[in-house]
Parts: structure tokens; sequence; C-alpha cells
């Protein structure tokens, strides 16, 4: 596990990714008492998948992020779950399975509202606006999801995002034109029909 961080730190991914196999082999062969604590290896896995995905090996990557996800959901690992599908959607929508994408995006938001994560949350409605406008869904779905990033982003101290969103929303808006005013004021109905959205 050492000498596959060392190698991920030092950018050579494919290396890296035989020996967190080999890591999370061992880890696999003990007894379940002597295992490590369910969030340390579900961060082993995620770490091997973007490792895989650096790595150029996208159907591998795939299958981490299910695995991570799967280890979570059995063991409430809720925000880690919610990672795992963050980046799973993201890999799906770039390969073009807008399905796969929309499900996963929509599982993790519902993920970070079960725990009241705004953090995760606000980083993820942003993300979900961008692929939803990527995907080329109606410009109104992609604003409510910019319109409600921006509300839990300005109630945190630490708005990393916000300039980008704020332009990113800015932009959304002109193109919407004047049913801004509408989804702005109340942008619940919008975000609803978001959450249950199928291609």
């Amino acid at each position: 596990l050492y000498v596959a961080n060392e190698l991920d730190h030092e950018g050579k991914a494919q290396a890296a990714v035989g020996h967190y196999k080999v890591a999370l082999g061992t880890i696999a062969g003990q007894p379940a008492a002597k295992r490590p604590p369910p969030e340390q290896v579900i961060a082993i896995v995620l770490r091997m998948a973007d490792c895989q995905m650096r790595a150029s090996q996208t159907p591998d990557a795939i299958q981490s992020y299910e695995l991570a996800a799967k280890i979570a959901a059995q063991t409430k690992q809720t925000k880690l779950e919610s990672i795992a599908n963050v980046n799973e959607a993201a890999i799906q929508a770039d390969t073009g399975k807008v399905d796969q994408a929309l499900q996963l995006y929509q599982h993790a938001l519902q993920l970070d509202d079960s725990i009241g994560d705004q953090t995760s949350s606000a980083e993820d409605w942003f993300a979900y606006g961008r692929f939803l406008e990527k995907a080329g869904f109606p410009v109104r779905l992609v604003y409510a999801c910019f319109v409600k990033s921006e509300m839990l982003e300005n109630s945190l101290l630490d708005a990393s995002q916000r300039r980008y969103l704020t332009d990113a929303r800015n932009q959304a808006e002109r193109r919407l034109g004047t049913a801004a005013g509408a989804i702005r004021h109340d942008p619940t109905p919008t975000l609803r029909e978001a959450l249950i959205l199928r291609r």
C-alpha cells in the first residue's frame, strides 16, 4: 500500500494500480475481524479507481467505483458511496452512457441530502448541472441545479467554487431569459423533475 501511494504521488498510475490490487487482495484474504475499517478499504478502492482512470483503464475504473459504492452501501458509509457514484457518473457521461450517468448523479444527490452534507451537495448539484448542460438537457433544469448549488454554497464558510458557479449560473440565466426569475424564486419543482429525469 505504501509503494502504491508513492507511485501514485509520482504520477505512475499504471504501476500503482498493480500494488493497490495486491493490497486489496491481501485484505480480502484476511479474516473479517482483522481487516481494516470499511472506510479505509473503500478509500483504497477509490484511489485505485482514480489511478485506473489516469492509466486509461476505463472499464476497470468503472468496476472499481462500483465496488467502492457497493462496500459503502453495505457498511453505511454514505458519503463515500456518494463520492463513488459521482466519480463513476463522470466516466459514464464521458463514454456516452447518459442514462447510467443520470441515475448515478441522482442517487449521489439523494445520499448527500440523507446525511445533510451541504458541502458535497453543493459540489454535486454543480456537477450534475454541468452534466445536464453538456448532455443537451433543457436549460431550465441546468439553471435550477446551479441555483441550488449556489444557495448551498452561500451557507458554507469555505465556498471554494463560488466564482465558477456564479459564472455558470449567469450564462444559463442569460440563455433562459425571463423564465429564470420563477426558478430562482423557487427552484424546488424543477429540481424534483431533475431528480427523476430519464433520457
